[in-house]
């Protein structure tokens, strides 16, 4: 039996155990019904064959989509089900996914593209409708629709302002330049909420127009029950009034499209815990625009929602979660910010050391970058320095001469996830040797370190890194 638009909703034949798809959908909810008229239980009936004439299998990250339930369309989460979908899945229903299809789901994962202006236009639409007003932020994160940050990472868009002014005719907000800039530094930098003493000192200074360290370690322990704070208070300080981005011997970028929120920032080694720090008089201009202060509101409590469900940990880090480097430099508290490029693979500075690794290098990379760091097992690290190091060199005797240094591991699959890394967790070195590799002819010397990861890695995030899913 062949049919066109009849067997759709509420057509229930056990029987059929075989499916052609012959037409193309981008809805994983129109996927997962078109697979459904084949998955129920009948006598005799062991599986279901499906005849995909459309190429609907170029679309199968909307497998882990559909049968999450998930529909915030981020890729970070459709992994961690293909990692961990029994855990997670509801009830008591099951599903496994051979290696194979895990392989070819990953890269369709990776290679989705879901910064659409038209999918952000249909979400949008979808939760208006249903909210009958201008939906927030925090409405699309309370309703689990959709991932709004994926609409203030396109570039056409400064900030969620911007968004509505594009989509929508019944948004009649108006910013200037400067309060743009302002929302645009919010949106792009805090509204992620990988920690929450930024948003608080915002707050303060909404509310008070001043802060001290003490009023902001008071909020931290009594709300978040986090403790011993000044060192990251500080480093918040120093991000909030841009110092981060200051020039240091040629490092860094000037950021000239933003004002500092603290008035009169003092410097990072000079803050005191009884020091007053008021609010720019930028800062205060801004909020006196009423379409400014909502949309400030709303990012700040979106940030503060994030970090409550997902960053929220004693420590700076979050086992597993995903950090940039100019994420994670800004968490260990550096005093300026370095681009990528300057960092590279690792970088010593402040009594700290965080290690980036890429896990499968791409073909073409070059020898020179080309280290041999993996796994040896959930415990153990296999991890190079830099090409043309060596046990002498200046540059390791933080590592060699161990004592104490704060060493930090993070780890993406491969290129395709993008400038985010998942955090492995702390390393203690083990043992070093001094190694060679020829490199276009040439004995050139590199150092070798194998690290105890103080946490063991979960089998899931192991077997993701370690798999190279290969037939």
């Amino acid at each position: 039996i062949f049919t066109v638009d009849i067997f759709n909703e509420g057509v229930d034949i056990p029987e059929i155990n075989q499916v052609l798809l012959v037409r193309p959908t981008e809805s994983p909810i129109i996927f997962i019904q078109q697979l459904g008229r084949g998955l129920r239980k009948f006598k005799n009936k062991d599986f279901v064959v499906i005849l995909d004439f459309i190429g609907n299998y170029n679309n199968n990250y909307m497998i882990p989509l559909a049968l999450s339930g998930d529909r915030s369309y981020d890729k970070d989460r459709l992994r961690r089900y293909l990692m961990e979908g029994n855990k997670i899945i509801p009830g008591v229903s099951s599903i496994n996914f051979d290696e194979i299809s895990k392989k070819k789901i990953y890269e369709s994962i990776n290679n989705a593209s879901f910064s659409k202006i038209a999918l952000f236009k249909e979400k949008y639409k979808n939760l208006k409708f249903k909210l009958g007003r201008i939906p927030l932020l925090c409405d699309f994160y309370e309703n689990a629709d959709f991932n709004p940050e994926l609409i203030l990472a396109h570039n056409k868009f400064d900030c969620y302002h911007s968004f509505l002014s594009y989509v929508d005719d019944d948004y009649n907000g108006e910013l200037s330049d400067e309060e743009t800039a302002s929302l645009k530094f919010i949106s792009k930098k805090l509204l992620k909420g990988i920690r929450p003493h930024e948003a608080i000192i915002l707050n303060c200074l909404k509310f008070n127009k001043y802060f001290t360290i003490e009023m902001i370690e008071k909020c931290l322990s009594e709300i978040y029950g986090l403790e011993n704070q000044k060192d990251s208070i500080n480093g918040a300080i120093n991000f909030l009034s841009l110092n981060f981005y200051r020039k240091e011997k040629g490092e860094g970028y000037q950021a000239n499209t933003v004002k500092g929120f603290v008035g009169d920032a003092i410097p990072y080694e000079n803050i005191f815990f009884d020091d007053d720090f008021k609010i720019s008089d930028y800062f205060r201009n801004c909020l006196a625009n009423p379409t400014y202060l909502k949309h400030f509101e709303d990012a700040i409590k979106y940030s503060l929602l994030k970090y409550k469900d997902i960053f929220h940990d004693e420590n700076p880090f979050k086992l597993y979660e995903k950090y940039s480097r100019e994420e994670v430099l800004r968490l260990l508290n550096w005093k300026y910010f370095m681009n990528g490029q300057n960092i590279g693979g690792y970088k010593i500075k402040y009594n700290t050391c965080p290690i980036f690794v890429t896990y499968n290098k791409a073909e073409d990379i070059s020898q020179t970058i080309n280290y041999d760091d993996h796994f040896i097992n959930k415990e153990t690290f296999y991890w190079m320095s830099r090409d043309n190091r060596k046990t002498s060199s200046a540059e390791l005797e933080p590592l060699i001469n161990y004592n104490g240094l704060d060493v930090e591991l993070f780890i993406q699959k491969n290129n395709d996830e993008g400038i985010e890394f998942y955090y492995i967790g702390k390393l203690t070195p083990l043992k070093y040797k001094q190694l060679y590799r020829n490199i276009d002819g040439k004995e050139k010397p590199i150092v070798n370190f194998t690290f105890e990861i103080n946490t063991p890695v979960k089998d899931e995030l192991y077997d993701y890194f370690t798999n190279d899913f290969e037939e």
